[in-house]
């Protein structure tokens, strides 16, 4: 027998072998693998919503008519990317179809959040409150629906209502994430009230999670960086509580609160100025038309030579003006005296009402000369934001402005983006991905309270118009991904076509 040849009996368990890997790999496939609506599912729910949305419209393609369940998928879909009235549409589709009563449930959910996000808070609640199959505290979805009424009611300023859908949130099972959202937001309305409190609820760890699934691309992103935010303040010097909160309302535009909060500052704080300048601001701000403009004008009276009270009188009056079609005298730019930086950037922002953005950016270039330090950098950041938004000026004012910018606040993610925006716009592709690179780096290293879908887009850009489009895709479906409801993910998408 040659010797390459294996006797008869040889061959036996090899065979043998051979065939029981046959089997196991049919199982595979036909019991276990993942058909192509859980290949789906997995992209959406880790956040792939451009192959998730490309996977789901292939399977509907398939078929004439959807059925209920990828009706729903689809639907939410268009909740994530911001399609709100196309998500109404198709999620109604599914329920009217027929659903479990789980899947059912998950719907209300995205139905929800869509009217929600489209400003329709009445019908939202009454979907969520109304319509549950489920209604008892061990449902999948209960703890997750009454975050999100929280959410909703904060989001439209029902802050004391918000507050108890919260606690309430927390009594019910809800996952890590889930429980992480409620006890921020609930700490964060709380915290002015009784900022101990408030800590000891940051602080709790969810006693019985509960898996919520398809709910993972509901939590708001970077939750982790609100958080710390939150946590920071409350364990500062109690003496700065109150300030500090109050600007953190106001950031979020959380007005109403803001107010109470910067009552709180006692006369006798060193805080005590600058909360008086935050309140008589949010005073006018809050009022009708905008046209409460006495508790500015007394805050301006109390410190008459402080060019920052002045500044932020004159700014109100001219928004105010500027609201109502009126014109501003010239007697009330000249209350500030002239080479300052505060009458040239009202001098440029007046300009911008009026539309006249040849001379605004006269001004504006004013306001760079004559300011310095990390002021000068944030000015610088606003003018170049001016010139790329505008396409005016892009590659003269709008560079300077921008490399400003990074100059005078280097480890600033924001100031890396208008670069790589300004620079891409002048044709400068490997500037502009190396700028991109850097804002997405400094993101990573001091992260925002939003992920860097715009850089990213730029990035994507850069790379597509030198033809590295592997890069170039990747690039923009991670913008797309990181904001799908949003301007960003509109672009990176007509790029990607």
């Amino acid at each position: 027998m040659p010797a390459h040849r294996l006797p008869a009996r040889g061959l036996v368990p090899l065979l043998t072998i051979g065939g029981l890997w046959l089997g196991l790999f049919l199982v595979y496939w036909l019991w276990l693998a993942p058909t192509p609506m859980q290949q789906a599912d997995q992209l959406f729910v880790q956040g792939h919503y451009t192959a998730a949305h490309h996977a789901y419209r292939t399977l509907a393609e398939r078929t004439s008519r959807p059925d209920a369940a990828l009706l729903l998928r689809i639907g939410m879909l268009h909740t994530v990317r911001g399609e709100y009235g196309s998500a109404s549409h198709t999620l109604w589709q599914a329920i009217g179809q027929g659903l479990p009563p789980a899947q059912h449930d998950l719907a209300l959910l995205y139905l929800g959040l869509s009217s929600a996000r489209n400003d329709n808070l009445a019908l939202a609640l009454t979907i969520w409150q109304e319509y549950p199959l489920c209604t008892t505290a061990t449902c999948p979805y209960a703890g997750v629906r009454q975050t999100l009424i929280g959410d909703a009611l904060l989001a439209h300023h029902h802050y004391a209502a918000a507050r108890a859908a919260y606690a309430a949130a927390l009594d019910l099972p809800l996952d890590r994430a889930w429980h992480q959202l409620a006890r921020t937001r609930y700490a964060l309305l709380l915290a002015a009230d009784d900022p101990h409190a408030a800590q000891a609820i940051l602080e709790r760890t969810p006693a019985h999670p509960r898996p919520a699934p398809f709910t993972a691309p509901l939590v708001p992103p970077r939750m982790a960086q609100e958080q710390q935010l939150l946590h920071a303040i409350l364990h500062a010097n109690p003496a700065d509580h109150a300030q500090l909160l109050g600007q953190l309302y106001m950031h979020y535009g959380y007005d109403a609160l803001a107010l109470a909060t910067f009552a709180q500052v006692p006369a006798t704080s060193p805080h005590a100025r600058s909360a008086a300048a935050y309140h008589a601001y949010l005073t006018w701000r809050t009022s009708p038309a905008y046209t409460d403009l006495d508790a500015l004008a007394t805050f301006q009276q109390t410190i008459p030579n402080d060019p920052t009270a002045a500044t932020l009188h004159l700014l109100s009056t001219m928004t105010t003006a500027a609201l109502s079609q009126s014109s501003v005298p010239t007697t009330t730019l000249a209350q500030l005296p002239d080479g300052t930086p505060e009458r040239a950037l009202l001098e440029a922002i007046w300009h911008l009402f009026e539309h006249d953005y040849t001379t605004a950016s006269m001004h504006m270039q004013q306001l760079l000369a004559r300011s310095s330090g990390i002021q000068r950098g944030h000015y610088a950041l606003w003018v170049a934001r001016f010139h790329l938004e505008r396409a005016y000026a892009v590659c003269a004012e709008g560079r300077t402005a921008a490399e400003l910018a990074v100059h005078s606040l280097p480890d600033v993610s924001a100031a890396w983006t208008v670069l790589a925006g300004v620079l891409f716009q002048c044709g400068d592709d490997l500037g502009a991905q190396h700028a991109a690179q850097q804002a997405i780096a400094h993101d990573h290293a001091m992260p925002a309270l939003s992920p860097p879908a715009e850089a990213w887009l730029y990035l994507g850009a850069a790379y597509l118009r030198q033809g590295h489009t592997t890069a170039a895709r990747h690039a923009l479906t991670t913008a797309a991904d990181l904001a799908p409801a949003s301007v960003w993910r509109e672009r990176a998408e007509r790029l990607l076509r």
